[in-house]
C-alpha cells in the first residue's frame, strides 16, 4: 500500500475525478523507493543484500548500512589501530569483479587491502595496496570475477580513515548464442616488456632482480592472449639442462609474473630451456644459428585470455646474471 489519501483533479471537461495513489510495499515493510527497491536481484548491492548480524564495522561510527544508501552519510576511524577493519557480510552469494570506496564528505582513506572471504570462511587476498599511503577519495579495485560471501576492506595505516559509500556490482549469467566479435587494428597490443625503455634482458639480477614490465593503460580492460620469446646464445643447439648456452640451470630462474591490484602471482619460472619448453607450445630453432623462438599462447593453457584492467600488467623478473646471453626479449600479443 501507499498514500491512502485520495486527491481529487479537475479534467479539461469541468469534471472531477478521484485519484488513489498505490504504492508498491516490499517484505521489509517498507515502501519501495531509490533506496528500498522492489526486491529483485539488482544492478549492484544494496542494503537488503547485506547480512547486518554478521557484519562488523569494527571502530567505525554510523551502521553498515550506511555505505549502500546514499553518497554522503561519512563513517569515520580515527583511532591509531593499524589496520582498521570492516567486515560486509551479504545474505547471498555476490559474484563480482571490483569493489569501489568513496569518500565525499572532505575525507579520504588510504593503504586499502581487500580481502575476498569464501565458504568456510576462506580468506583471499583480491586487491593489495597496503604499502600505498596516497590520500584516496574514490578508489575502484578490480579482480577476476569471483563470488563472495563476505569480504574485509583493512586500512594499513593508524590515520583518520573517512568512508561514505562502498559500490559492489553484480553479474548476473546471461545465456547466448555467441557470435564472432568485431576486431579493429586499433584494439591490437604487441608491447615487448621494457626496463627504462629497453627490451633487452640479458642483465645481471643475481644480487638485485630487475623486472621488465607492460602496464596496462587508459579506460579499457586487456585481455592478454599469447607471448613469444626470442633467446640467442651462440651457434649451437641448446641443451634440455642449460639456460641458453649458459651451463647449468639457473639459480633463481626467470619469474613470468601477471600484476592485477598491486597482487603479484608468478605464472612460470624458468630455470632450463626445459623449463621454457614445458610452457611454450613450441621452442624451436627457426634459424641454423643458436637462436630460438618461443611461443605461448595463454588461450590454449587456460581456455580463455587473462584480463588486465587498467593498472594491471606483466612483470618479467630476472633473478639471475644473464648478461652470458646474446639476446633475450618478451612480447606479449593482447587485445583491448
Amino acid at each position: 500500500m501507499a498514500n491512502n489519501n485520495p486527491e481529487h483533479i479537475t479534467s479539461s471537461s469541468g469534471k472531477k475525478r478521484l485519484i488513489q495513489y498505490v504504492g508498491l510495499m516490499g517484505s521489509d515493510g517498507n515502501l519501495s523507493n531509490t533506496q528500498s527497491p522492489i526486491s529483485v536481484d539488482g544492478d549492484s548491492v544494496y542494503c537488503k543484500d547485506i547480512d547486518s548480524t554478521h557484519s562488523d564495522m569494527g571502530n567505525f561510527s554510523g551502521e553498515i548500512c550506511n555505505f549502500f544508501n546514499d553518497l554522503h552519510s561519512e563513517n569515520i576511524d580515527s583511532t591509531t589501530d593499524n589496520p582498521k577493519e570492516l567486515l560486509i557480510h551479504f545474505n547471498r552469494t555476490v559474484i563480482t569483479p571490483l569493489v569501489g570506496v568513496g569518500s565525499s564528505e572532505g575525507g579520504s582513506f588510504s593503504n586499502v587491502k581487500v580481502i575476498g572471504i569464501l565458504s568456510g570462511g576462506i580468506e583471499t587476498t583480491l586487491s593489495d595496496f597496503s604499502s600505498d599511503n596516497t590520500d584516496r577519495t574514490t578508489q575502484f579495485f578490480s579482480f577476476p570475477n569471483t563470488g563472495l560471501n563476505a569480504f574485509k576492506l583493512q586500512f594499513h595505516t593508524t590515520d583518520t580513515i573517512s568512508i561514505t559509500n562502498i559500490y559492489i556490482p553484480k553479474i548476473r549469467v546471461v545465456a547466448s548464442i555467441p557470435e564472432t566479435p568485431i576486431t579493429y587494428g586499433t584494439s591490437y597490443k604487441s608491447p615487448y616488456m621494457l626496463n627504462g625503455g629497453s627490451d633487452d634482458m640479458t642483465v645481471d639480477g643475481s644480487v638485485t632482480p630487475v623486472d621488465f614490465t607492460y602496464t596496462v593503460s587508459g579506460f579499457s580492460p586487456a585481455r592478454w592472449v599469447r607471448n613469444f620469446i626470442d633467446l640467442e646464445d651462440g651457434n649451437q643447439t641448446f641443451l634440455p639442462e642449460n639456460f641458453g648456452a649458459i651451463s647449468g640451470s639457473l639459480m633463481n630462474g626467470v619469474e613470468i609474473i601477471v600484476l592485477k591490484d598491486g597482487v603479484e602471482t608468478i605464472l612460470e619460472t624458468w630455470k632450463t630451456n626445459m623449463d621454457i619448453s614445458m610452457t611454450c607450445y613450441d621452442f624451436t630453432q627457426p634459424y641454423r644459428s643458436g637462436s630460438y623462438i618461443g611461443r605461448w599462447t595463454i588461450t590454449s593453457d587456460l581456455g580463455s585470455p587473462i584480463t588486465l584492467f587498467p593498472n594491471n600488467g606483466v612483470i618479467i623478473r630476472i633473478n639471475d646474471d644473464l648478461t652470458g646471453l646474446d639476446t633475450f626479449r618478451f612480447r606479449a600479443k593482447l587485445k583491448q
